[in-house]
């Protein structure tokens, strides 16, 4: 099977939905762990990590595979989505999304995390939900995503 080339993947996310995974890892203290992005899909900001299933792949296959990407391991991931939403960004390309939100735990030593993000891919731990950093396309989380924080800000 081969891969997409850039403009035809570009082209269909233009034309139809995009189905991803996105994961909620929280630390044994139920802070979540948010990684840095800065990117021109979605912004500058924090988000939960996620990726966007590949044709013939199963839903399993990709989130680990995101993990080990973006995060450097793989957490205990609960066997079904705990949310599953539909996103929709006023963008050309990468603009409607069918999100499946898994939630998992790590022990928080197991994650290399930074206070203030130098580069995409930073991680860090929050006890409460960084309105003001928060990226675009993760505010239909918003209200789901509050209650697993510790602390409001």
């Amino acid at each position: 099977m081969s891969e997409l080339q850039e403009n035809e993947f570009l082209y269909i996310s233009s034309k139809t939905p995009l189905i991803n995974v996105d994961m909620l890892v929280l630390d044994e203290n139920g802070e979540v762990l948010l990684s840095w992005r800065d990117d021109e899909y979605c912004g500058r900001g924090w988000h939960i990590p996620g990726g966007i299933i590949r044709h013939g792949e199963a839903m399993k296959e990709r989130l680990v595979l995101t993990a080990e990407r973006e995060l450097g391991f793989i957490p205990a991931f609960e066997q079904t989505p705990c949310k599953i939403t539909e996103i929709f960004l006023k963008q050309e390309y990468r603009n409607h999304f069918i999100s499946h939100l898994f939630r998992g735990q790590c022990n928080r030593n197991d994650v290399k995390t930074v206070e203030q993000p130098s580069k995409p891919g930073d991680l860090r731990w929050f006890d409460y939900y960084p309105e003001e950093g928060i990226v675009y396309s993760q505010a239909s989380y918003r209200e789901y995503l509050k209650s697993y924080f510790i602390k409001e800000r």
